[in-house]
């Protein structure tokens, strides 16, 4: 059988990765120039890193930890705020961990898609001037939003993702050359406009200077500066940010924002993953079971065994 799946994130990755292992034909599109979705980092042309996406993830399930294979280490991060799960990371940048998986499976990078159309008793997908056409089943990973677009010919699933928030954030990646000094690698900001503070540098496989940090914008103020360019959020966030770490605007080496239209899950459907109304379009992701990197491996890893169970029998 022949399946097209759509986004390279966790949940495309997972879904992807358990297809092939039962034999299907799978082939992945991703708009992007690399795998992982919100499992990103940023690197700079000075080799700064910043995993400006997903923080961390914890491992509940043996077949999450199966599928990790030892490719995750844990980050002691000092005031962690959450102490009764471990936190992991991928070394030498967050998504490290997917790669090996990758590595395996048909991947066409920088290929967006627009459109899924039906032909016959088949799907063809198809992307500015090009085409992929022959497949049975596709499967959209993409965020909610994005996913409601592509699949606007399913009531069904029209109907399921109108109850999914996702909310956007702003993050600011910061390098000094000298440490910052607190007593933290982590914390939880007393200011509203600010929702995480995170040293990268404490992390595992990452250079210890420059200091890097990444820091996130609340869901409120995101969601209220989402149409504003890079300048005005440095502008706005600086002044706030700065204080807290003990710093200056002087004693910054880099600076810059990434905006994440849809970071975190807020509500979601609460089941592994959708479907249309002929049972082989499917949508999958985090924000159809939960709100972590896990609940999207969980969709995913649960859509490739409905698959596979339903069109074998």
């Amino acid at each position: 059988m022949r399946v097209a799946i759509i986004g390279a994130g966790m949940a495309g990755l997972s879904c992807g990765h358990e297809l092939r292992r039962a034999g299907h034909d799978v082939v992945i599109f991703e708009k992007s120039r690399g795998i992982g979705g919100r499992i990103a980092t940023r690197r700079t042309p000075e080799d700064l890193r910043f995993d400006h996406g997903a923080q961390f993830f914890t491992v509940q399930s043996k077949r999450f930890r199966q599928f990790l294979a030892g490719g995750a280490k844990k980050w002691p991060a000092v005031g962690a705020f959450d102490q009764s799960r471990d936190w992991f990371i991928g070394t030498p940048d967050i998504k490290s961990f997917l790669r090996p998986i990758a590595k395996n499976l048909n991947i066409q990078l920088s290929t967006p898609i627009e459109q899924i159309n039906r032909q016959s008793d088949r799907w063809s997908l198809k992307g500015g001037e090009d085409n992929h056409p022959d497949f049975d089943v596709v499967v959209v990973t993409a965020p909610a939003a994005q996913t409601s677009a592509l699949t606007s010919f399913s009531k069904r699933m029209q109907d399921d993702i109108a109850g999914v928030k996702m909310d956007p954030c702003w993050t600011l990646m910061l390098a000094f050359s000298d440490p910052v000094e607190t007593s933290f690698d982590v914390a939880k900001s007393a200011h509203d406009t600010i929702d995480w503070m995170a040293r990268n540098s404490s992390k595992w496989g990452r250079p210890e200077r420059p200091d890097c940090w990444v820091i996130h914008a609340s869901a409120q103020w995101s969601a209220a500066h989402i149409e504003s360019n890079r300048d005005a959020v440095l502008r706005a966030l600086l002044p706030i940010i700065l204080p807290e770490l003990g710093k200056r605007e002087d004693d910054l080496i880099y600076f810059s924002a990434h905006r994440w239209r849809y970071a975190n899950v807020a509500k979601p459907i609460g089941k592994s993953f959708i479907a249309d109304e002929t049972g082989s379009v499917f949508a999958a992701g985090d924000w159809c079971a939960g709100s972590c990197v896990e609940d999207a491996f969980t969709s995913g890893y649960d859509l490739a065994a409905h698959i596979t169970s339903t069109f074998s029998a």
